[in-house]
């Protein structure tokens, strides 16, 4: 798995378009859909966690139950805890849960990138 990671319009698609090679039939964009089988990028990875946190559902043990399923992908996730903190408590959940996930993805990925203004700095691998 390779996670890259930056925060919001900083050109995250761009850079993996570019560096691996891919194009837009490439990518699982999660806000038309969430059948990410046969593509190699899934983009906006927060918008599942989000998603799952709407449902009541626990994004640490859903992750952990899928990752199998993400050892061969590219995984797109913006950094939403930057910033200012959001005043609603339930904001403030999304944005500590979404780290937490990242964390696991992180360190299960074999490779990170921190993208910012379309250049992707590795972190790790």
């Amino acid at each position: 798995m390779i996670l890259i990671t930056g925060g919001v319009y900083q050109h995250k698609l761009d850079f993996v378009c570019n560096n691996f090679k891919l194009g837009k039939d490439d990518i699982c964009f999660t806000g038309n859909n969430l059948n990410w089988n046969n593509k190699k990028v899934i983009y906006k990875f927060n918008d599942i966690i989000k998603k799952w946190h709407g449902e009541g559902l626990n994004s640490e043990e859903n992750i952990l139950n899928i990752l199998e399923s993400l050892k061969d992908k590219i995984i797109v996730i913006d950094q939403i805890g930057c910033g200012v903190v959001p005043v609603d408590e339930n904001e403030r959940r999304l944005r500590e849960i979404t780290g937490r996930t990242c964390c696991i993805l992180a360190q299960t990925a074999d490779e990170v990138y921190n993208v910012m203004f379309g250049l992707g700095v590795k972190i790790k691998g």
